[in-house]
């Protein structure tokens, strides 16, 4: 059963991801995907997570990828919410606030590939670095692209990290575990920003 492009879709991520192996019949469409979570009456487990909650927006078009990066940031010690957009007009949308993504949460860090249809990540760069509410939240941009110029156009736009996507699955899911470590873990995320988007 076909669900609204205009919902999405937040996951509390804690113990295990439940996935939903079938693609979004449009790349704007966000992708479909719950968890499971350790609740006791009504709430979480007292010690499993961390005080703050981390919200996170994951752009990616590729199922595999974000099923993937979803399952590597998995983590017990704190509670984290991923927001997932398949296409760079869909992320913009989303940062500003825009359409159906009027009461979105600001999140915290992008997980942002740099591949993207219709609006490709570094014009999704430019427009948050362009802005005032959107220009503290660190992006890691994901690429397949090993190119010299590549990655320096993404360290111009003022990524804070740029990921090679590894040729093999273990090795991206540990490169993704990492990325978690340091920014859920050992980095500390800029205070939240509310002001309103210029655009």
């Amino acid at each position: 059963m076909g669900l609204p492009s205009s919902q999405d879709y937040r996951i509390l991520l804690a113990q295990s991801i439940i996935y939903s192996p079938r693609p979004p019949s449009n790349s704007s469409e966000t992708l479909s995907v719950a968890t499971c979570s350790l609740i006791q009456g009504g709430g979480v487990l007292a010690g499993a997570m961390s005080e703050r909650s981390i919200e996170i927006l994951l752009v990616e078009d590729n199922p595999a990828d974000v099923h993937l990066t979803l399952t590597a940031l998995r983590d017990a010690r704190s509670a984290s919410e991923v927001h997932v957009v398949t296409d760079g007009e869909q992320a913009l949308a989303y940062l500003r606030r825009e359409g159906d993504h009027s009461k979105a949460p600001r999140p915290d860090i992008v997980f942002l590939d740099l591949n993207l249809p219709k609006v490709d990540g570094y014009e999704v760069l430019e427009g948050m670095k362009a802005d005032p509410a959107l220009r503290r939240i660190p992006v890691v941009a994901i690429s397949g692209s090993k190119s010299e110029i590549d990655i320096a156009r993404a360290y111009d736009e003022q990524v804070s990290a740029y990921l090679v996507k590894p040729p093999g699955v273990d090795e991206y899911f540990a490169a993704i575990r990492s990325l978690k470590e340091l920014w859920f873990h050992a980095a500390e995320l800029p205070p939240k920003q509310e002001a309103s988007s210029g655009f």
